[in-house]
């Protein structure tokens, strides 16, 4: 009777911790609002729950053009009650002073905003860039780690920056320790000085299917310590949690779309359990009213600051959808609208720079990743546009990648092909997948890795079509982030699948920045922002009409097995393997031949 009612004393003593969670929320704040009203609920039930976000919490909307100057992210995301969040690789998109701004106009905007935790950022570089940052970071209070307590219960929280994060950050210049190492350093020191009853990691690296790739699900194994890691970055909406050890996995998607709800319970020996976990959809959520009144004070920031630059409204009608299109088909959109809308001012602003009567565009690309969100069957507005392409910050500062104009060989054109092909399509090193206005590939199943693709085509405006000279220089127009990706796909490839931009004399580009497309049919900028190139497209073109055949028309497939096809015009990383080949069976032949001499002499002696 005893030993029953001490278990069941302990029972009732066992600690719990709710928590909401949220990550990649992109600047979709409107659906923070609705987001908001379900943080409401849960803490009627539990007025102590932690509520946390794992990063990337701008870039995406047209909020984010209000970023450096109003903070509007970080101010509404403490506006929800959001206690902690760290850094993703959107948070780099405005360069440093865009973050520095950021982070200043947050802290002096009398709001209360969420705390900003990183472990693993390296503030030793004595630059202008780690400086400016190191700066604004210290003023605002930014920590590597810091401790709740909920309901009694002692909660550290840390945040972490991962390798594929960085990846995605072209223009961030600041260093990061290695994640597990620094990650597992924290941890120690936590433990060492905070006396926790739970550690809870808020991590921007993500999870892939492939878990050698999984780089949240690596830190769980390598920092088995950590109790909970909300898992930003890969966009991952997952169901049920992952476990390894007694280290629980959680995301809930991307842009705002939902929240995570999980409670955890602590267990005798101290580490804690999943007791509930949910992902709460915020579709058809009534918006917190307290919400919506402050993003009606930047809505009138965004137009009167920024829309107005570019002569649009937030709300103008700019075309017309016929259907909802797809990802893929938004791509294509994508890539055709900067085709057609630099042609268009080719003519009409023959005097602006990286423009000019008499420079053909050949073709336009973007990569897989541009595409925000999808256009919905209806009216196409200046909004839905900017979501569509919400990326990014030009050199004037200004919110918005601009287009470039560069120039590359034949060759790199059929590499851009097998770039697509065979190291996105049939890989599925899916950030390589290419949309691309203006050429038509076929390719060969039969051939060899990385050398797949056997002929590219330009398509002309008339539906001809003329096959790609190799050793002659094409101009291609691209936005400057896919730009600035193309050294990633250089070293991806051990530079065997080259993408070197040049000039029109054929000299390397040393700095894209000098290539951006620069008019003056802009009021309040000389950049040719991408996503105003898009806005201007959908204006000329009106009605959207249907992308399938486009993109049926991307590639076929050429399956011929003759073995004089398939070794024809090999690639660079073909003739490595013929030649490694040829060498093994010339020392091959050369072995059989000293072998059979030794044979003869041992014979006649």
């Amino acid at each position: 009777m005893v030993l029953l009612l001490g278990l069941s004393s302990l029972a009732a003593q066992a600690k719990t911790v709710d928590v909401i969670f949220m990550h990649d929320v992109h600047s979709f704040l409107d659906r923070i609002a609705q987001a908001k009203t379900l943080i409401n609920q849960q803490k009627k039930t539990n007025p102590e729950t932690l509520v946390l976000d794992a990063g990337d919490f701008s870039q995406g909307t047209l909020y984010q053009t209000v970023y450096a100057s109003k903070a509007a992210e970080l101010r509404i995301l403490g506006l929800i009650g959001v206690e902690a969040t760290t850094l993703g690789n959107h948070e780099f998109d405005c360069m440093d002073t865009g973050l520095a701004g950021m982070l200043d106009a947050a802290r002096t905007s009398g709001d209360v905003v969420p705390e900003l935790l990183l472990c693993n950022a390296d503030w030793s570089k004595n630059n202008d860039y780690t400086n400016t940052v190191r700066r604004a970071w210290d003023a605002y209070g930014a920590k590597d780690y810091d401790v709740f307590v909920k309901d009694g219960v002692r909660i550290a929280i840390f945040g972490l920056f991962g390798k594929d994060s960085f990846f995605c950050a072209p223009t961030c210049e600041l260093t990061f320790f290695d994640q597990y190492e620094q990650a597992a350093k924290t941890v120690k020191q936590i433990k060492e000085k905070e006396n926790p009853d739970m550690i809870v990691c808020i991590s921007h690296s993500g999870t892939d299917k492939n878990i050698k790739k999984s780089e949240d699900e690596i830190l769980a194994k390598k920092v088995p310590e950590i109790d909970l890691i909300i898992s930003g970055h890969s966009h991952t909406n997952l169901e049920q949690p992952i476990q390894h050890g007694t280290t629980y996995v959680v995301s809930c998607g991307e842009f705002s779309h939902n929240v995570g709800s999980l409670s955890m319970k602590q267990k005798p020996d101290g580490r804690w359990e999943m007791a509930r976990y949910e992902i709460l959809s915020v579709e058809g959520v009534e918006p917190d009213a307290v919400v919506s009144a402050k993003l009606e004070e930047f809505k009138n920031d965004i137009d009167v600051e920024y829309l107005s630059k570019f002569g649009f409204e937030t709300n103008q009608v700019l075309g017309n959808a016929y259907s909802n299109y797809t990802h893929e088909e938004m791509g294509h959109i994508i890539a055709d609208m900067y085709r057609k809308t630099v042609i268009k001012y080719e003519t009409e602003c023959p005097n602006s720079e990286n423009m000019g009567t008499g420079k053909h565009i050949d073709f336009s690309v973007v990569p897989t990743g541009i595409a925000r969100e999808d256009f919905l069957k209806g009216d196409i507005t200046t909004k839905d546009v900017f979501n569509a392409f919400s990326l990014g910050i030009g050199p004037d500062e200004i919110a918005g990648y601009p287009l470039v104009s560069v120039y590359l060989s034949g060759r790199e054109f059929k590499n851009a092909c097998e770039i697509d092909y065979t190291m996105g399509q049939t890989l599925g090193f899916h950030l390589l997948n290419l949309y691309i206005s203006g050429i038509t590939y076929e390719y060969n199943p039969h051939r060899m890795i990385l050398d797949k693709v056997t002929k590219v085509y330009l398509v002309k405006d008339d539906g001809t079509k003329e096959e790609v000279d190799d050793n002659k220089l094409y101009r291609v127009v691209s936005d400057i982030y896919t730009g600035r990706m193309l050294g990633s796909v250089n070293d991806l490839t051990y530079g065997l699948l080259s993408l070197i931009p040049k000039n029109s004399d054929g000299s390397v580009v040393e700095n894209l920045e000098d290539n951006i497309i620069r008019t003056d049919i802009f009021p309040g900028t000389t950049e040719f922002k991408a996503w105003a190139a898009i806005a201007r497209g959908v204006q000329m073109t009106g009605d959207i009409g249907d992308y399938a055949p486009v993109i049926e028309a991307a590639y076929t497939a050429a399956p011929d097995r003759n073995p004089f096809k398939i070794l024809s015009r090999p690639s660079k990383f073909a003739k490595i393997v013929y030649c490694l080949v040829l060498v093994i069976i010339v020392i091959a032949a050369l072995i059989v031949v000293l072998c059979i001499r030794r044979k003869h002499k041992k014979a006649r002696a």
